[in-house]
């Protein structure tokens, strides 16, 4: 059984998600869960 129990679960996949993971893995964080339904990156890095 696989265990689902998550410190962080961050919700989009752009950049403002990844400057909270970079925080996160500073105070150590280790399970941590992000949820994207389009391509991770976000709006600019995408579409811009």
């Amino acid at each position: 059984m696989a265990n689902n129990h998550y410190e962080l679960i961050l919700i989009g996949g752009g950049t403002v998600s990844f400057d909270g993971l970079q925080a996160a893995k500073q105070l150590g964080v280790k399970r941590i869960l992000m949820i994207e339904k389009e391509k991770i990156g976000g709006t600019c890095l995408n579409w811009g």
